[in-house]
């Protein structure tokens, strides 16, 4: 064998058209008497990937390349992972559409199950997607018992069928997610002290005395926001702040606002809210700062991606990041 003068990294399909007509991997390290060698990369008992030495005297270089171990998971593992690292799944969370026994090739974490999403999971050929938000519309509290006339409205017709086609399971976390990552690490980012009440999802925080402007420039520049909708005087001072993260700030959870009201906040960071909560907010003498539903909750989802990697280093993770979808002119 000849010396080999420079060394080379590929992956399988990145591979020199020299070596793509070879029978990889089921074949190649059995048959070809190329290989100078095949080191594997395990952790415990699980194979990571294969990294094989090839020597091609037609091009006289030496190449390396990984190949990476398909996944062993099914979706229904990921149930069982996520009930083993939280309280228990509630009511609202599960299996949402596809097959619960299917052998998973990548999984895609997205807010939401868009048609971009999708998209992307199948570009990205990942067969399980893990979403936040429910898959169809409407709320499940507002459907009446013929669910089956939903799946004719026109986005939830539109998302089935390009989940059927390309075989694509869906499961939805949503409180569980809430409680492990995204609530804290939404407060985390916008840099709020541990909290003076933590009950539930009530979260309250005592800072130093600042302006409900200074607060709302600040918050904006820590979320890299353009713009962030405040409702109240600018001028007031401020120093007791709640977290009506997600959904929370909007009038169909209203309960939710009304309890953090009895921790006596001046200013509520809220992720969405619409106008009805704003006058009841306004009434209650409370600020509010708004900044976006998916983005005060994305932040906890690509921490919560980082954690499936670390756990599930054999299987491919992606996340697809559901971005606000309306601009300012």
């Amino acid at each position: 064998m000849k010396k080999a003068k420079r060394i080379h990294w590929y992956t399988t399909s990145s591979l020199p058209a020299s070596l793509r007509l070879l029978k990889f991997p089921s074949v190649l390290p059995l048959r070809d008497n190329r290989i100078n060698s095949i080191i594997r990369f395990t952790s415990g008992d699980q194979l990571l990937s294969d990294q094989i030495l090839f020597n091609d005297a037609t091009v006289n270089k030496t190449f390396y390349f990984k190949v990476p171990k398909v996944s062993s998971m099914k979706a229904l593992d990921f149930k069982e992972y996520l009930e083993k690292i939280s309280p228990g799944l509630s009511s609202e969370e599960g299996f949402r559409f596809g097959n619960p026994n299917l052998e998973v090739k990548g999984i895609l974490v997205s807010w939401m199950a868009t048609k971009e999403a999708i998209e992307k999971a199948i570009d990205e050929d990942c067969n399980f997607m893990i979403v936040h938000e429910d898959l169809f519309y409407p709320y499940e509290f507002q459907r009446d018992e013929t669910f089956e006339k939903y799946l004719t409205w026109s986005v939830n017709h539109t998302r089935l069928k390009m989940l059927a086609e390309h075989n694509i399971t869906v499961f939805r976390a949503h409180g569980t997610l809430d409680r492990l990552c995204i609530l804290d690490d939404f407060a985390e980012t916008l840099g709020l002290p541990e909290p003076t009440v933590r009950k539930g999802y009530v979260r309250i925080y005592d800072v130093p005395s600042i302006t409900v402007k200074d607060l709302a420039l600040d918050v904006k520049k820590k979320l890299n926001l353009k713009a962030v909708r405040v409702v109240g005087d600018f001028d007031r001072e401020i120093s007791r702040i709640g977290l009506p993260w997600g959904g929370l700030g909007l009038s169909l959870n209203i309960g939710f606002l009304e309890e953090l009201l009895r921790y006596a906040p001046q200013v509520l960071i809220a992720g969405e809210t619409d106008e009805y909560a704003m006058y009841y907010a306004l009434d209650a003498d409370v600020n509010i700062i708004e900044t976006g539903h998916s983005i005060s909750e994305n932040i906890g989802l690509k921490g919560f991606v980082e954690k499936l990697k670390r756990d599930h280093p054999e299987t491919k993770i992606v996340f697809y990041e559901c971005e606000k979808p309306w601009r300012f002119l």
